[in-house]
């Protein structure tokens, strides 16, 4: 089968590398709708690029000026009638659009890797503050969230083990959470990443569960 991508002259182009670039996002687009079928260009899809690029650069800009800080959203033992962890939940301080949810930037810094670095600041400081609360007197266990992408990067565990050895921060106070589809799969890579952080002292829970 074959991923085809329309673009006429001179609607859609007056030189070759215009044109072959605008049929370049429409075998895209072609891919993207399931592939085996031709897609027309449209002036969208090159808003849709341009918009994705400019989302791109403010990641890497947010990244450079510490624009993202986490929010912890308490668990509470009803059982015991006091906190007893708290999730990590990032959120991005835009200099124009004001605070941004994960829904909109993680997908995109998924796709761009960009989540890798994001995901290590967020461990780091969600281990920071776990030891804060530690050594203020409370037992408090902090968890964060890992995608699915975060495991193919071959120095997570690296980095994980070096926060943890320079934070000072208890990994049995510490964990992570994963999707389901996270587990779905024979991905050996994934495999030995959870049963490194579960060495280190980390405990793992499935986030979304019976979603996948």
């Amino acid at each position: 089968s074959a991923s085809l991508g329309v673009c006429v002259y001179p609607e859609d182009g007056h030189d070759l590398d215009t044109l072959m670039r605008h049929a370049d996002l429409a075998m895209y687009a072609a891919k993207d709708q399931g592939r085996g079928r031709w897609v027309s260009f449209t002036a969208s899809f090159k808003a849709e690029v341009e918009a994705q690029m400019e989302l791109e650069s403010n990641l890497r800009r947010a990244l450079e000026r510490d624009e993202f800080e986490l929010y912890y959203q308490p668990r509470l033992s009803i059982a015991e009638d006091r906190i007893i962890g708290a999730e990590a939940l990032l959120r991005w301080h835009h200099p124009t659009r004001g605070l941004i949810l994960p829904g909109a930037f993680i997908p995109h810094a998924e796709k761009t890797g960009l989540i890798d670095r994001i995901g290590i600041e967020v461990i780091q400081a969600a281990a920071l503050r776990q030891k804060a609360w530690a050594d203020a007197g409370h037992d408090i266990s902090v968890s964060v969230n890992l995608s699915a992408r975060q495991f193919r990067d071959p120095r997570l565990m690296i980095d994980i083990t070096t926060i943890v050895a320079e934070t000072g921060c208890d990994p049995k106070r510490m964990q992570v959470e994963i999707t389901e589809s996270t587990l779905i799969g024979d991905d050996g890579t994934t495999a030995e990443a959870l049963k490194t952080l579960t060495g280190l002292g980390f405990s793992i829970a499935i986030d979304d569960f019976g979603t996948g």
